[in-house]
């Protein structure tokens, strides 16, 4: 089978957009827009599929721009799940960024190699099994958690985690309200998850990719596992109008908690001189005693008088009545 599909017009596609027009048969992002009810067309597939993947670079990069800080660099990035390249074409040509990309399909990380011309990484389904040879300024995974079911999504997260190097940003996308909303409003599960076993990818059990709708919640205490993790960003569906957008960074090493500098020992504070007059302690206790001595005089006088005797017992009814 050609290694690339075709398309009406690549040249026509090309001059549109700087990226590589060519595209893989076995694309399913691309035959899931070739397939949709609005195409009536393949040039209209393939112009959407360029345009979007473009339109997804450039946000990507704003965001980085935004809340990475400044760079005395390249950034290195890593755009994780990237399929066959619908971003990555893209990215590789902004000339502030080396772009690695990594995808599970072989087809898809050779097609990547040779044809976009970018460094990619095979990945795993085991995220304990990913080998990803370095840490980067930035990972990206664009709807990959989208996908994850529970028994993987916390563990991918915290995978992806430790591959951003100290200082760098963890961005990444997922279904949330939008997503809740267009399957209906399934109820969630008690930690904020809802999963079913439906996917356009086909070549992967279901079981492992399939459909993953997530709370603000449930993604906040997965991160909580993290430890270190920061989350300095999040809006509800930026992407596409229907997953939310999230944004986690790595804190330096200077900055954690762990590691922080003492602060200086506060000056020591100027000693107490001694009082001129000390306090008389057993002059106050022999004054008190006096004046107990004679309280307890004038009661027994009081108790002991006629008047007493007498409205005693008016006391007395005056207990009984209470």
């Amino acid at each position: 089978m050609d290694s690339t599909a075709e398309a009406s017009n690549p040249a026509e596609t090309a001059e549109r957009s700087a990226a590589q027009p060519d595209i893989h048969p076995d694309d399913f992002i691309f035959q899931y827009h070739l397939t949709s009810s609005w195409c009536t067309e393949r040039q209209q597939a393939v112009d959407f599929y360029i345009m979007d993947g473009e339109r997804s670079a450039n946000q990507l990069s704003e965001l980085i721009r935004k809340h990475y800080g400044e760079t005395a660099g390249k950034l290195s990035i890593l755009e994780f799940a990237s399929g066959y390249g619908c971003v990555s074409r893209h990215l590789k040509n902004f000339a502030d960024y080396r772009v690695v990309s990594c995808d599970i399909h072989p087809q898809a990380v050779q097609f990547l190699r040779e044809k976009i011309e970018v460094e990619c990484i095979l990945s795993n389904s085991d995220p304990e099994k990913l080998a990803a040879g370095e840490q980067f300024d930035v990972v990206f995974a664009l709807s990959f958690f989208s996908h994850m079911p529970p028994a993987t999504w916390g563990k991918w997260l915290r995978k992806l985690f430790t591959v951003v190097s100290d200082g760098g940003l963890l961005i990444f996308t997922s279904h949330g309200r939008n997503g809740w909303k267009a399957v209906n409003k399934p109820m969630l599960e008690t930690e904020g998850f809802w999963f079913s076993p439906i996917s356009e990818q086909k070549d992967i059990p279901t079981e492992e990719y399939g459909t993953m709708i997530v709370s603000p919640y449930y993604v906040f205490e997965q991160l909580k596992q993290a430890e270190i993790a920061s989350p300095i960003f999040f809006q509800e569906a930026l992407w596409w109008g229907t997953q939310d957008t999230y944004i986690v960074r790595k804190p330096h090493l200077d900055d954690r908690p762990a590691h922080k500098r003492p602060p200086p020992p506060e000056p020591m504070a100027a000693p107490i001189e001694p009082q001129a007059e000390p306090i008389r302690w057993r002059e106050q206790e022999d004054a008190l005693r006096a004046r107990i001595g004679t309280l307890e005089a004038e009661v027994g006088t009081l108790r002991s008088s006629r008047s007493w005797r007498i409205t005693a017992p008016l006391r007395t009814i005056g207990r009984l009545v209470k």
